[in-house]
């Protein structure tokens, strides 16, 4: 597990314009992609700067976190910081925020762990099950709660009982896509699910197996 770099952050100019020109600086501590910090800068300019300024301590401390996390599934921070970037634009692309992207994508990558998933397919993968989730209609609060349930079944290699319930009952679109892959019907994934077949491979082979095809259904 690599360390992560320190962040600080230094404000000493004052007007919303100043205070705007500076989050290029203090946000490439958290995050390298020019892309967002453009859009941020954008979004943040009408802000007073007292609250400007808390907002920016807010989205650096929020992406701190987020670099943490990818920090604990990467070798290192170059590793971390390329995989925060792909993922940006998965959760750009999924409409899906990049809280819950990564959430996922650092759930998926331990429970794959030692099965030969490089982060490029498990990143692909999250794309792919964000945009079935929406999809499927699921909220925010739902979709959250199908995907503990999913990794949790992932982290098991085994997905069943309430995990497999879950998936069917709030993400019908995902469990589509693993019934496909298996050549099964949805009952029949659910048999399956009780004999311990349904593995972390087979979910992430479905996954990526799909993605072209929900590509053009979102």
């Amino acid at each position: 597990m690599a360390n992560p770099d320190p962040i600080q952050i230094v404000i000493t100019e004052s007007g919303s314009e100043a205070a705007a020109a500076k989050i290029s600086t203090i946000g490439t501590a958290a995050v390298s992609s020019q892309r967002n910090l453009f859009i941020l800068q954008s979004a943040l300019r009408s802000i007073e700067v007292e609250e400007l300024i808390t907002k920016v301590i807010d989205l650096a401390d929020t992406f701190a976190q987020l670099n943490n996390r990818l920090l604990y599934v990467s070798s290192s921070q170059a590793e971390a910081t390329v995989a925060f970037d792909k993922l940006a634009e998965v959760a750009d692309k999924s409409r899906t925020s990049i809280e819950q992207t990564v959430d996922v994508y650092a759930k998926m990558v331990v429970a794959t762990e030692g099965l030969g998933f490089s982060h490029a397919e498990t990143a692909r993968a999250v794309q792919t099950l964000n945009e079935a989730m929406l999809l499927s209609g699921v909220n925010t609060r739902q979709s959250s709660s199908a995907v503990f349930q999913l990794a949790e079944g992932m982290a098991m290699n085994s997905l069943q009982g309430r995990q497999l319930l879950a998936v069917l009952k709030q993400m019908p679109a995902v469990a589509d896509i693993i019934a496909h892959h298996m050549g099964l019907t949805r009952a029949e994934l659910k048999a399956f699910g009780t004999q311990g077949k349904i593995t972390a491979k087979e979910v992430i082979d479905s996954l990526v197996e799909a993605s072209g095809t929900i590509d053009q259904q979102f």
